[in-house]
């Protein structure tokens, strides 16, 4: 029921497989959303240099090509993230830091459903799971998220967790 309803959800296959497993973010989509980033960037850029604009076009302008910059970093991050899922928890591992969220030691589990547009049946779902210590942000782009999902869900029920409701609701149309 899970993989069928993710599957629709998210507009592509869906399986949970065995652990323990690597995850990481399809190349596809890192080139795809870092050339947003970039363009976005260059374009704020030409215009803040060859077009000059008032100071009260060109700080928005400037603003907005600071957030292209920002979102382009975080695809570059999400390049040499090395992650990886096994019985006893999640890793996750940029730049040199880790961070680590064992499923014995879970203490919140939030899941968010963000649609492609109002209305929307498909879009994206982002899986946030923290311990008394780190915080780890998955989003269903990444390459095994519904076997993250399902570890995440299993523990958390087995250390008793009340859901928050929109994580309730968005558990209960996956079919979990």
């Amino acid at each position: 029921m899970l993989t069928e309803n993710l599957s629709r959800l998210l507009g592509r296959p869906a399986e949970v497989v065995p652990v323990p497993l690597a995850l990481s973010y399809p190349q596809r989509i890192l080139v795809k959303e870092g050339m947003k980033g970039l363009i976005g960037s260059a374009v704020c850029v030409y215009i803040l240099y060859f077009l000059r604009p008032t100071p009260y076009l060109g700080w928005p302008i400037a603003a907005a090509g600071l957030l292209f910059l920002m979102y382009l970093s975080q695809q570059v991050s999400r390049h040499y993230l090395q992650s990886r899922v096994d019985d006893t928890g999640v890793i996750h591992e940029t730049f040199g830091i880790r961070k680590a969220i064992r499923w014995s030691e879970l203490s919140d589990l939030r899941l968010n459903f963000y649609p492609q547009s109002k209305g929307a049946s498909q879009g994206m779902l982002v899986l946030i799971l923290k311990d008394g210590k780190s915080r780890i942000k998955l989003d269903s782009t990444i390459d095994h998220f519904p076997t993250v999902l399902s570890r995440a869900v299993e523990a958390a029920r087995k250390r008793g967790f009340e859901f928050h409701p929109t994580t309730a609701e968005n558990l209960t149309s996956l079919g979990l």
